[in-house]
């Protein structure tokens, strides 16, 4: 029988029935015992048929193959782990010199204890518990061991477990009592001084008194001695009483003594520190493309810029333009830096910038034709950039009589990079509308300059000449390397249409590569055929935006990152897929993005070493960058002029750029004019090869556009191609998927996104779910759906769910290798909702729920079909900030500090999922806050005292006072909206990879919340206190959990932080959703929902003091609360 009190013979784990003409009548004159031991059940053809429970635990296969599992009288649950307690004595009885072995978990104190009881060791044993932790986990570890010279027995000869159950509760009673009793705390080795030696003497009483061992020293971790989560949060808010500073992160990062005295201290001193980057006065360390543009010694050395151009559909006010650059400037410092030429070698350094030097503007004429005025103006605009003044950032602000504005921006190379532009663009655009609107501007400093990324480089990275840029030479199709200049260059271009564009990213993906790849490895195919080589190199550029250090977050950071290194790889002449197979197999094994490589260029002086490969490719990827629709930048393909000195040397023969405007794709290929015919004849060979071979797989080759051949080069000029190639073909408005890969299914937001998902596609949803001790993957998800919705509603869609028994946490999932393979050619989009959100655990606890699987899921997305990725993640990755800051879509590394393990994770599995966005892959990351219950019903999610909030209104409703003001404002997203919202951004095919926020704008006071608990019966006095804080200060937690947890949410740290939603709240309402403001009947249906699944409870007499003597007195001060007033919230 199942735990649903189901019959089942087979695929099922559960108790034992036996039926039959052996089954007894029942035992004489016990009728309770018989009403709980022998049932009758109904078979599938309807006979009843009378039943004996066993007790046993056991598991049916799909064959009738019954194994022992062990008995239900005696399994319980530590930790969150389902555990038979019989494992825990056979493992004591294998592994230390004993005969005996009884274990029994119970609760005392308020504590759940595991104990157990030996027979005489038969040879010296001190160390049985470091044998146990050994061999079983450290839940599994019984707290206290004692040994008894015999077993009692019952009237049938078996050990009596009932009996050592109660011995084991005497004796852990006593040993509690005469800790109580004495006030000598342990003293333990130590040897701090000065401030640490204080805060240890306040941890060391407290940390003792949670934790089951009496032996152990300051670096012993807290739940090896005995201590569980809820010890951990009583501990960490009696500490936090004492008015030592320490989060539930730092302790579970630690959870030692001396890891608690370290944090306190790291706390105390940098409670002061404003936590902001300090800019240095010169630098003379540069990054490896700054190290080797200023080796190569250009002609012209100031015009070697990046420079887009933005259409924008209004008018711009320019003094506004003006405040933001002037802001952005700030910011960013490398966008005003001097680099000159001092004794030798070049110096950097940052200067104050003068906006009226970046900023300038001019006025298009009416009824003329603009493009030869901006032309003329960008090349004077960008000529005027100059390395040594510092003037390496500039803008021009074209303004026609029209409702329509031209933007230029320029940068220096040497300040900037495309990411960089990603950045500029995005947070410009930001800055524009919240002036333009009237927002306060709250102070967003870099938290990490560029310089430190390269102090950060320069000691990881160790001079290795073997694996350096400057080994052989490679072959080419090339007589010799040719002596080119920008001016004497020439460029092949083409391009795809969106509907060719389309087709060239299926066509990747039925070839199981991502379509950079497919990019390359075509180019690497037809040059290893033209050259008949069977392996190639090709240099390759990447963002090079690598940290081997997670405090060293570049995520914002401007400047010149890129790393270009030599690419190998085997060319199959006669079988392209091979090649391609080749290349992506190079890719993934390729090391940081190729960083170690290149910054070998840092050790080497001749530059005529470097970089041997006849070719230089550059996928620079979507183009179309991020901005605030307030300042809406729209890309141009304007000409702005040459972005390069026509006589600075081109070090590669051929470059190759390709990005993505518009949704299409564009090819340029620069290479040298002055060349023999022998040499010209090769280079129009590759490129028409090159060209063929991608048309090649387009279905109708005959609508492709015409290639262009243009003299110079764009090289530098962003989103520039020649006029006619970007179209304005209708573009789709919501993605089709076919198969979807589901994690998190059996949670809170899962199941509603899968509804959500099978109400609105014709996908089928493959979830990968865990199975449990007692209920199958299948079970597990079918019995959640159920709780929220209806089983009518799982039938109607049951042809299109397949649920597959997974784990995150193990290789391929945990899945078989057939069941992965077929998986990861057929799967388009993955929604990766699973996460441990956990409020209380270790950090390696969350590091393995929540990253581990994310880079496991990641991967999957890029073997086979290229997959969408989207993320799910929390608002709380914001942290705790000294300062008031806004933290918006853009926004990640504010500078903060984490409460505990899920944010610490969530954060840094937002870095990942942006790594992987940089890397050219579509990924989206969806931010959440309080998501609660459904907006129509107000059913909240089955574990619902695991939640932040419901743990506070719970402590506070059970304590049954308020303080005289509550001033703090909640926002609750009801579930299925945002799961609605979720699905909807996720399918709207505008939407470009990046951040949302889903979460209402809507705020109210939390008096409507105890406005509705008093409502429904609950009593609720005001006291003279002014905050909770205060209220749950004069508790003694210790004598009741929930009061534990209502001190630590009191009397957390504010998080400092205006979430700003703005952004996705405007691409929502284009998409026609809105979230509502909650009603008073909503809260009331909330409210109601928690009170019936008892998630809170009423405040209980026995445990208050209200100014009469009670049996417990919980609060510290006698007199409290010496004033109440009998009203309700």
């Amino acid at each position: 029988m199942d735990e649903q009190g189901h019959y089942r013979s087979s695929s099922v784990k559960g108790e034992l029935l036996i039926a039959g003409p052996s089954v007894s009548k029942g035992y004489r004159n016990l009728p309770e015992e018989n009403a709980n031991r022998f049932i009758t059940i109904e078979l599938n053809d309807g006979r009843a048929v009378r039943c004996y429970k066993t007790g046993d635990y056991v598991d049916i296969d799909e064959d009738g193959i019954t194994s022992f599992i062990g008995r239900l009288d005696r399994q319980v649950k530590i930790n969150g782990y389902r555990v038979e307690l019989e494992s825990i004595e056979n493992t004591m009885r294998d592994n230390l010199p004993i005969f005996g072995a009884s274990a029994a978990y119970f609760e005392l104190n308020q504590k759940k204890w595991l104990v157990a009881a030996i027979t005489p060791p038969s040879e010296p044993c001190a160390d049985m518990t470091a044998r146990l932790e050994d061999v079983m986990p450290g839940y599994m570890v019984p707290q206290r061991i004692y040994v008894l010279e015999n077993f009692p027995r019952n009237e049938n000869g078996k050990t009596d477990v009932k009996a050592i159950k109660a011995i084991l509760t005497e004796k852990l009673t006593e040993e509690l009592a005469n800790q109580a009793n004495s006030s000598d705390t342990p003293s333990i080795e130590q040897d701090y001084d000065g401030v640490a030696l204080e805060v240890y003497l306040g941890v060391q009483p407290i940390f003792h008194k949670y934790i089951a061992k009496t032996e152990y020293t300051i670096h012993d971790s807290f739940f090896e001695l005995g201590g569980n989560s809820l010890d951990s949060v009583q501990l960490v808010a009696n500490l936090q009483y004492k008015g030592l500073s320490l989060s539930a992160f730092d302790f579970n990062n630690t959870p030692t003594i001396d890891g608690i005295v370290k944090s306190v201290v790291k706390n105390r001193e940098s409670a002061n520190k404003a936590g902001n980057v300090v800019e240095r006065t010169e630098v003379t360390a540069f990054a490896a493309a700054q190290d080797f543009f200023f080796k190569e010694e250009l002609a012209s050395p100031d015009l070697y810029n990046q420079a887009l151009m933005f259409r924008i559909d209004q008018r711009v006010d320019f003094d506004v333009l003006k405040q933001a650059m002037g802001i952005l400037c700030e910011q960013h410092e490398l966008l005003r830096t001097s680099f000159a030429r001092q004794e030798g070698h070049y110096v950097a350094k940052p200067l104050n910038a003068s906006i009226d030097s970046v900023l300038s503007r001019s006025t298009l004429p009416a009824n003329e034709d603009h493009r030869t005025l901006i032309k003329t103006r960008s090349t004077a605009v960008q000529e005027a950039i100059n390395l040594a003044s510092g003037e390496v950032f500039k803008a021009h602000l074209f303004e026609t009589t029209d409702a329509e504005s031209y933007l230029l921006l320029v940068a220096h190379h040497i300040s900037v990079d495309v990411i960089s532009w990603r950045i500029i663009t995005s947070e410009l655009s930001q800055l524009y509308g919240d002036l333009i609107d009237g927002i306060d501007i709250v102070s967003n400093p870099v938290r990490c300059s560029f310089w430190d990324w390269v102090d950060h480089l320069d000691s990881s990275i160790a001079k290795d000449t073997s694996s350096s840029v400057s080994a052989d030479p490679k072959p080419s199709v090339f007589a010799s390397k040719m002596p080119h200049t920008e001016g004497n260059a020439h460029t092949f271009w083409f391009a795809y249409s969106k509907e060719h564009s389309i087709e060239l990213e299926a066509a990747s993906a039925a070839k199981n590569v991502p379509l950079h790849t497919l990019l390359l490895g075509t180019l690497a195919h037809e040059y290893g055929k033209l050259n008949n080589a069977n392996r190639v190199c090709i240099d390759v550029e990447s963002h090079g935006r690598v940290s081997f250090d997670p405090e060293v977050d570049i995520s914002r950071v401007v400047g010149w990152h890129t790393s270009t290194y030599p690419f190998e790889v085997d060319v199959d002449a006669y079988v392209i897929d091979q090649t391609l197979l080749n290349t992506k197999k190079e890719f993934d094994s390729a090391v940081n993005l190729g960083v170690e490589k290149s910054w070998q260029v840092k050790h080497i002086e001749d530059v005529e070493t470097l970089y041997h490969a006849p070719i230089c490719f550059n996928y620079l990827g979507d183009t179309d960058f991020p901005h605030d629709d307030r300042l809406a930048l729209t890309p141009s393909t304007m000409d702005i002029g040459p972005c390069r000195g026509r006589d600075n040397i081109r070090f590669h023969d051929i470059k190759v750029s390709i990005q993505k405007m518009h949704g299409q794709y564009v090819v340029d290929i620069s290479y040298p004019s002055v060349c023999d015919e022998t040499q010209k004849a090769q280079i129009v060979a590759l490129l028409e090869r090159y060209r063929d071979r991608l048309n090649s797989l387009l279905v109708d080759q005959s609508t492709v556009m015409a290639p262009v051949l243009m003299e110079g080069t764009s090289t530098g000029a962003i989103h520039y191609c020649p006029e006619g190639f970007i179209s304005a073909s209708e573009s789709m408005h919501q993605r089709h998927y076919g198969t979807v890969l589901l994690t998190g299914a059996s949670g809170f937001i899962g199941v509603h996104c899968l509804k959500e998902l099978l109400d609105t596609t014709s996908a089928e949803i493959v979830c990968l779910v865990r199975s449990s001790a007692d209920k199958s993957a299948a079970e597990r998800l079918y019995e959640n759906w159920c709780w929220y919705f209806s089983d009518e509603d799982w039938q109607t869609y049951a042809g299109r769910i397949a649920v597959l028994e997974s784990d995150l946490t193990r290789t391929q999932f945990g899945l078989r290798d057939e069941q992965y393979e077929g998986l990861k050619n057929v799967v388009d989009a993955i929604y990766h909702l699973a996460a441990d959100t956990r409020l209380i655990g270790s950090t390696q606890e969350f590091y393995e729920s929540n990253i581990v699987p994310l880079k496991q899921i990641i991967n999957f997305s890029k073997v086979g079909k290229v997959k969408d990725l989207h993320y799910m993640s929390t608002l709380a990755v914001c942290g705790v900030n000294r300062d008031m800051v806004k933290f918006r879509e853009s926004s990640l590394n504010i500078g903060q500090d984490f409460q505990n393990g899920y944010e610490k994770t969530k954060y840094q599995a937002e870095e990942l999922v942006n790594s992987h966005i940089v890397e050219g892959y579509r990924a989206y990351i969806y931010r959440t806050g309080n998501v609660s219950g459904n907006s129509v019903t107000g059913k909240f999610q089955r574990n619902s005292k695991a939640n932040r909030l419901i743990q506070f209104l719970n402590a506070t409703a059970k304590v049954g006072v308020l303080p005289t003001s509550i001033d703090e404002e909640v926002n609750l997203s009801p579930v299925d909206v945002v799961a609605a919202f979720v699905v909807k951004l996720s399918l709207d095919h505008e939407q470009a990879p990046g951040v949302f926020h889903v979460d209402t704008p809507h705020y109210f006071s939390m008096k409507a919340l105890y406005k509705a608990l008093a409502n429904n019966g609950f009593t609720l006095n005001h006291s003279t206190n002014k905050t909770f804080g205060d209220v749950f200060g004069w508790l003694d937690s210790t004598v009741d959990s929930d009061f534990a947890l209502g001190k630590l949410w009191s009397s957390r740290s504010p998080r400092n932080v205006i979430y700003d939603h703005s952004v996705t709240l405007r691409k929502l309402e284009k998409l026609g959703c809105r979230f509502e403001e909650p009603t008073e009947a909503w809260i009331e249906k909330f409210i109601c929902h928690l009170i019936e699944q008892k998630a809170i409870s009423k405040s209980d007499p026995d445990l208050l003091h209200l100014g009469q003597f009670t049996r417990k007195r919980i609060f510290k001060n006698p007199d409290y609360p010496s004033v109440l007033l009998k009203a309700s919230a």
